[in-house]
Order: C-alpha cells, then sequence, then structure tokens
C-alpha cells in the first residue's frame, strides 16, 4: 500500500478508505481494523477473510485496488 501511496501521489487517509471500499460492508470494518493493526484477532476472528486455503481476501482487495489505483494514475497522467 505504501508504495502506491507514493507512486501515485496519494493522500493516504483517502487511500484507506478506498482500499477498504474494495471490501465491501460486510468485511469493510474487520479489513480496516485489520489493515490499521487495530486490536489482536484470533484465527477465528479472522476466518472470514479467507475464501478458501491460500486465497485470501484482503489480497485480493489489495491488488484489485493497486491495479484500479495504477491505472487511474496513468491516465490522469497522460501516460
Amino acid at each position: 500500500m505504501r508504495s502506491v501511496v507514493k507512486d501515485c501521489d496519494l493522500d493516504p487517509g483517502e487511500a484507506m478508505d478506498a482500499l477498504v471500499s474494495q471490501a465491501g460492508e460486510e468485511q469493510g470494518r474487520r479489513f480496516y481494523a485489520v489493515l490499521t493493526g487495530f486490536g489482536d484477532y484470533s484465527p477465528e476472528e479472522l476466518r472470514g477473510l479467507w475464501l478458501e486455503e491460500g486465497l485470501y481476501r484482503p489480497g485480493q482487495w489489495l491488488d484489485q485496488w493497486e491495479e484500479a489505483t495504477r491505472r487511474d494514475s496513468k491516465e490522469a497522467s497522460g501516460r
């Protein structure tokens, strides 16, 4: 996330909001808490963030956000 914020000259707060919106309403609060390091969570509490073995929803959301952000940044700068 840090490299995308820096590379695309983003406001960190706006970047966090955009990233958390990838999670949708159901998982958004939990994802925000994980990203910001608020609270300690047991594996059971974070179970809903896994789609299946080896596929972590936050990883998927981060990838989608990074791809869209970098694409939008390039389009805005005309590159």
